[in-house]
């Protein structure tokens, strides 16, 4: 999401001249990309349970309208501002999960709920189960643009994307045909990113892919105007074959005063990925309601409209086979 001073610092010299050149081209969408995610470790799928209780850089590159003839959205806009729960005492900490498709019970978090905030394990009911709102950051609390304001309030970065991948045979591959595909559409993992953000499908946390050490899905240089993002999961299909993936994306842009990166906006990203997906071959599933946005006078969710498209994967890519040994790293309970 954003990159550290002491990172920054040492390249905004390169800043001008990259600016000023022809820029970074994106992954070839026509050649067939590598799946880099490491094996999730194995589990058994959970019970569906209730849940334990956010510049200046241009956004034209995901402004792209919608094509006619795609899905309409359900649901309707939320309110700008709606009512929290209370926060519930602490829980014992639980250990955050490192291995790709492995969750822990969203219960057995310590909840890092701040003022007036919603739970960050909150959920809401869609046709593809009861799938998490926000983006958790590794403090458990709902991620926040690691602390930078934007006009004057600290962000909170909703869910805004779902992926159905109905083609993969179990959670490895799941997660190498997930890679093979974001790099497939040009948002190939790209390092310089802070880490560690988890996200909820019914009871379970699951951490983030990619799953390299500072590493985002990305689809432009760290340096300038980028859309990026997390993806969560993945969550057996309740309505078919394949997997559920959660995800939050955002744009951002370059904040050379600060030397670190600025929130753009969350509906631009979200539009970005869903065309270059769509480009690629994947399919537009329409849009789903996840009733996150919340705009008070302390947080804002920007630009986001409460939204989240949903991707389709309808095939697994040559080289996103599974390794032998079958289904590795379902959730556990």
């Amino acid at each position: 999401m954003t990159i550290a001073k002491v990172c920054v610092a040492a390249v905004v010299i390169a800043v001008s001249g990259l600016a000023s050149g022809s820029g970074v081209a994106a992954a070839d969408p026509s050649a067939e990309p590598s799946g880099t995610a490491a094996p999730p470790a194995p589990a058994a799928p959970p019970a569906t349970s209730k849940p334990a209780n956010a510049g200046s850089a241009e956004r034209s590159r995901g402004a792209a309208r919608r094509a006619p003839g795609n899905a309409p959205a359900t649901g309707r806009p939320s309110d700008s501002r709606r009512s929290a729960p209370a926060g519930s005492p602490p829980d014992p900490p639980a250990t955050t999960p490192t291995v790709p498709g492995q969750a822990v019970p969203a219960g057995s978090e310590s909840e890092g709920v701040r003022g007036d905030q919603p739970s960050p394990t909150s959920t809401v009911a869609t046709p593809y189960g009861n799938l998490g709102q926000w983006m958790i950051n590794s403090d458990n609390e709902i991620a926040d643009w690691i602390g930078l304001p934007y006009q004057g309030r600290t962000v909170m970065e909703g869910i805004n994307v779902v992926i159905v991948d109905s083609a993969s045979g179990n959670t490895t591959q799941a997660a190498s045909n997930l890679n093979a595909w974001m790099t497939r559409a040009g948002f190939a993992p790209s390092a310089v990113s802070s880490t560690g953000y988890q996200g909820v499908i019914e009871s379970n946390i699951f951490g983030q892919q990619p799953t390299g050490p500072h590493t985002a899905f990305r689809d432009n240089y760290f340096l300038l105007a980028n859309s990026h993002g997390r993806i969560f999961g993945p969550y057996p299909n309740p309505n078919g074959p394949g997997f559920i993936w959660t995800a939050s994306l955002s744009e951002e842009n370059l904040d050379l005063e600060n030397l670190t990166h600025g929130y753009e906006s969350f509906n631009a990203a979200r539009n970005e990925l869903r065309d270059s997906m769509v480009s690629a071959g994947g399919q537009d599933l329409g849009q789903i309601f996840m009733d996150n946005v919340y705009n008070t006078v302390e947080y804002t969710t920007g630009d986001a409209d409460g939204f989240a498209a949903v991707i389709g994967l309808p095939q697994v890519l040559k080289t996103a086979t599974a390794p032998r040994g079958g289904n590795v790293g379902t959730p556990k309970r």
